[in-house]
């Protein structure tokens, strides 16, 4: 089964959350006449399920953000234009 991710706002999760609600109390109606279909409750039973998965998920959590780095260990424009000493015995290394 394919599985699926859906980034929405709090305003859009509310909007889906009064349709599906509205969705799923129309099929209430015919289970509610007597009708007891296989189609009838398996249809009721998916809106159940989506409205609670939508109903009961998390807000992403905030991504972390790096601490700066300042000081001498801070590379400034990636590196460009700092002289780093090289060690001598390092071959091939002017």
């Amino acid at each position: 089964m394919a599985t699926y991710t859906l980034r929405i706002d709090d305003r859009g999760r509310e909007v889906l959350l009064q349709a599906l609600s509205m969705v799923k109390n129309a099929a209430a109606e015919p289970l509610m006449q007597g009708d007891m279909s296989q189609e009838n409750l398996q249809q009721h039973e998916e809106l159940l399920q989506l409205h609670r998965g939508i109903l009961y998920v998390r807000p992403d959590p905030e991504p972390e953000v790096e601490e700066p780095v300042v000081g001498p260990e801070a590379g400034i424009n990636g590196g460009a234009g700092v002289d780093v000493k090289k060690p001598d015995w390092v071959p091939g290394v002017d």
